[in-house]
């Protein structure tokens, strides 16, 4: 039976699955057929949902905003006849992303709503979901994956160790690409139709995919501040590639060109939406990471960026360094070497085993050599039952000892105050009207973010390369 497989051989793929969302996969689907009846998909998603919020940060609280985008759901879904639309879910993430579930569960991020500058955007992304959902490409991507007999070792087959743990770290960021070149572009002429039929402009499609394109170049070039293949694999959901957004432009131009866009109703729904990292995730400010919840603290390296995940913190550096953080609950009479030796590490032959103390806290640390790349691990314990955890991964001769900028970042660990805790809070969407005077440079200068201030407004607002906004125009900026 297709489930029992589904749960046995698949298992943590059906995060796999989604991790990429509309990501183009290398494996065609010519001929390809669903592996699982209609009911059997139905069932995959309704098993399946509760896990999607877990690994990707929960549902965003927003009653209002749930209602909104629900019924801009079932407006697009009536009208392309699709009742297995189960609902479209706003995941609590700053990733920029849509996909589906088998069995028309649809989610979009939050990150994707602060990107979008309309309701016509919105429309074309949730639309595109019900265009994969109508042709029932989440189950034969299943299909696409068992032909590529990647089930048994989706990961491992493909990339290094390293890269393998980033993979089931990083999420909707992740190495894998599973929709095909001809899937994305039926869902899209799909998409634009559907979307154009219900009232709004098909241009908007277009439009979506340049801003998309334009905030994936963004995100790469902070990703440890080099722009690389393998680093731009890393941002591939939903790559707006050059022949993707080609064929969507002949699907426009094939339309006639009219159909509303409701910025003003939108930019209205999407004001003081959280912006980055949401403040129970813990929050990025530069090379810092705060969780004011959990009340501890940390910074990583000169040249790491930092990406925040639900299950752990990753921060990627230069030559492919790695640093993971993550905690555990554990038994607190096992001295803490014991545990980072016996419990933790068991599988790996640790050297230099010893107890360290960071800002008076336990801790305890190990070193092992993994042929041309060294692992240091450290162990911290917090209170009685929980321990923090920190896996450093770097090039040969960088980790037998634990000095310079790598004993730094570990003595960088500390607990937060009650004050500094409070203080924490996250960055949100303010919708405000341009005044005479006011520019991409001065707007976005405004804004407290550390890089490229005036061009994120700019791709924030959908606005060209040098493209200035008009005065009395609506535009959104990110403030603290």
């Amino acid at each position: 039976m297709v489930l029992s497989v589904f749960g046995t051989r698949l298992g943590g793929l059906a995060v796999l699955l989604s991790l990429s969302g509309c990501a183009q996969g290398l494996i065609g689907d010519a001929g390809l057929v669903p592996l699982m009846s209609v009911r059997e998909e139905a069932e995959v998603g309704r098993v399946q949902h509760p896990r999607m919020l877990v690994n990707f940060g929960g549902a965003y609280n927003d009653p209002a905003l749930d209602a909104y985008i629900g019924e801009l759901t079932a407006k697009l879904a009536n009208r392309a006849g699709t009742p297995d639309v189960r609902k479209v879910t706003v995941l609590n993430t700053p990733g920029v992303n849509a996909f589906a579930l088998p069995g028309g569960y649809i989610y979009v991020t939050r990150g994707l709503l602060a990107l979008a500058n309309d309701e016509a955007e919105l429309a074309m992304v949730i639309a595109h979901e019900i265009g994969h959902v109508a042709a029932r490409h989440p189950a034969k991507r299943i299909a696409r994956l068992a032909s590529a007999e990647i089930l048994d070792n989706p990961i491992g087959r493909f990339f290094s160790l390293d890269q393998a743990r980033m993979i089931d770290t990083l999420g909707s960021e992740g190495y894998v690409a599973l929709y095909s070149r001809r899937q994305e572009f039926e869902a899209d002429s799909l998409g634009i139709r559907l979307a154009a039929k219900a009232g709004y402009l098909p241009e908007a499609s277009t439009s979506f995919l340049r801003s998309m394109g334009r905030d994936q170049a963004r995100r790469i070039a902070g990703l440890a501040g080099k722009k690389t293949k393998a680093q731009g694999d890393y941002m591939s959901a939903h790559p707006p590639t050059p022949a993707r957004l080609t064929e969507a432009e002949k699907v426009v131009a094939s339309l006639p060109a009219s159909g509303e866009r409701r910025r003003e109703d939108y930019l209205s729904r999407i004001d003081g939406l959280v912006y980055g990292d949401a403040r129970e995730n813990g929050v990025v400010r530069g090379r810092e990471f705060l969780q004011p919840v959990l009340g501890f603290a940390f910074k990583v390296p000169p040249g790491f960026a930092i990406h925040n995940r639900p299950n752990a913190i990753v921060a990627l550096g230069p030559n492919r360094a790695v640093i993971l953080f993550d905690g555990a609950l554990v038994d607190n009479t096992k001295p803490i070497t014991d545990y980072l030796t016996q419990d933790w590490a068991d599988k790996i032959a640790l050297t230099g085993v010893r107890p360290i103390r960071i800002r008076g806290l336990e801790a305890a640390t190990g070193y092992a050599s993994l042929g041309n790349r060294e692992v240091r691990l450290v162990a911290i314990r917090q209170d009685g039952e929980r321990i923090y955890r920190f896996i450093i991964m770097d090039g040969a001769g960088t980790l037998a000892k634990l000095e310079g900028e790598y004993l730094k970042f570990v003595n960088s660990f500390r607990q937060l105050g009650a004050t500094e805790a409070r203080s924490v809070q996250p960055l949100r969407i303010r919708v405000q009207t341009v005044r005479p005077g006011d520019t991409a440079e001065s707007l976005g200068a405004r804004m407290p973010i550390s890089k490229r201030k005036s061009e994120r407004f700019r791709v924030l607002n959908g606005l060209r390369r040098g493209e200035q906004p008009r005065v009395g125009q609506r535009v959104k900026l990110v403030v603290g």
